[in-house]
């Protein structure tokens, strides 16, 4: 048997499928890329006799984590800078990638990857204006490229969708290995209704994941519901934005009347969402992805009441604040303002979810990344927890204690040896 072919296994004290139950003093066996066993230690022993074993004390073996939003390239800028105004971030991120150059880019999107890798983060939706970079071709990393679609003026609608139609398909003759296509509507503010249809078309013909930037701010609210506002007259800088026919209650109900939310789409923020909203969100199987430290900074809170109505369509991001890509310390936010003594357990083990299966099965990626069942791809990450833990308290201390020691991507370990 070659050593590519070699069977490698891995025991640690406990082993957390998410798909099922966890395995007390588990192992999973890995062969190439794919994980080929999982099960109590000793079984998996039995089953895999030749092949290569590493012990992994005071651990947890788990599915490597998926940032469902990011901004790599802007992971630079982001260590450099600080805003509490989203207006603000955008002018300066505009005018950031505007001025640097491919290099920068391309050095943004590696340290952003590094700091992926080194949070147990094995999987990366990565919203992209300035199409595939070096970077993308030898990354650690599971990649779903959002490239992001900005077009305020309705007459730039044509070029902008061609635009995107260019990225596309260079993307697909130089696909990297470990990448996938999205489509990216910055928002309805910052997308006219031609593009954004054009957009849909486009990713309706691809059959790519759709997502966009949706109910984030205050100054969203005002402009659906009245027209006028700080954002309002951003916009307007950039173009003659049209207002809305009549005033709606949310920018969700506005894209809803408009026809404009496709099935499975992906809202980014959702900061505030209304019992209304998450109802036709759940009509069309959307997925909501919080990330909260940037939903606590710019939308000025965090929607606590969408993981006990929605946890199984909850993903979650980073957004590249502050250049952390630390998805366990966002999960620790949310768990700090959602659970009490009585649901601490079951509010943590909808976060991770949020980190794993559900994320998969918002990318189309469900039974491949997300959870660790035999055919799965080998991405998972050892997290060591201090102490002894229960079974039902195994999420909560991931999420509460758990330090990253050791990422395998694609078969391959990163940090803690081999």
């Amino acid at each position: 048997m070659s050593g590519e072919d070699m069977t490698q296994v891995y025991s640690a004290d406990w082993v957390l499928p998410m798909s099922s139950s966890p395995i007390a003093d588990g192992a999973i066996a890995v062969c190439g890329n794919r994980i080929v066993d999982v099960g109590p230690r000793q079984s998996v022993l039995a089953r895999q006799r030749g092949g290569s074993t590493t012990r992994l004390d005071g651990s947890i073996i788990m599915p490597g984590l998926v940032n469902g939003h990011a901004h790599l390239t802007l992971t630079r800028f982001y260590e450099e800078r600080s805003f509490d105004d989203l207006l603000d971030l955008m002018r300066a991120a505009g005018e950031y990638c505007r001025s640097v150059g491919r290099d920068q880019l391309d050095a943004g999107c590696r340290s952003g990857q590094e700091s992926c890798i080194r949070n147990g983060v094995t999987s990366v939706v990565d919203w992209r204006h300035s199409g595939l970079l070096p970077c993308d071709y030898d990354a650690p990393l599971r990649k779903i490229i959002a490239f992001e679609v900005i077009g305020p003026r309705p007459a730039s609608a044509s070029s902008r969708a061609r635009w995107l139609s260019r990225r596309l398909r260079e993307f697909e003759r130089n696909r990297p290995p470990a990448a996938r296509a999205a489509v990216g509507l910055h928002s309805p503010y910052m997308v006219s209704w031609t593009l954004w249809g054009e957009a849909l078309r486009v990713a309706g013909r691809k059959r790519l994941p759709v997502m966009t930037h949706l109910s984030e701010t205050h100054s969203e609210l005002s402009w659906v519901r009245t027209g006028r506002g700080a954002l309002v007259e951003h916009c307007r800088r950039l173009s003659s934005i049209a207002r809305p026919r009549r005033s709606y209650h949310t920018p969700v109900e506005l894209l809803f009347a408009r026809r404009q939310i496709p099935e499975g789409a992906i809202v980014v923020h959702g900061t505030h969402l209304t019992p209304s909203d998450r109802r036709l969100l759940a009509r069309k199987r959307a997925y909501i992805c919080q990330c909260p430290s940037s939903n606590l900074r710019y939308g000025r809170r965090l929607p606590l009441h969408i993981l006990s109505d929605a946890s199984d369509r909850i993903m979650l991001g980073c957004d590249s604040l502050s250049a952390r890509h630390d998805l366990l310390a966002e999960a620790r936010i949310l768990l700090n303002r959602c659970a009490n003594k009585g649901n601490e357990h079951q509010v943590a083990k909808a976060i991770l979810n949020a980190c794993t299966i559900a994320a998969a099965s918002a990318l189309g990626l469900a039974g491949q990344i997300g959870s660790l069942h035999r055919g799965a791809l080998a991405d998972w990450v050892e997290v060591a927890i201090p102490g002894r833990w229960r079974a039902h308290e195994l999420e909560s201390a991931v999420i509460r204690v758990g330090e990253t020691r050791r990422v395998m991507f694609n078969g391959e370990c990163y940090g803690g040896g081999p």
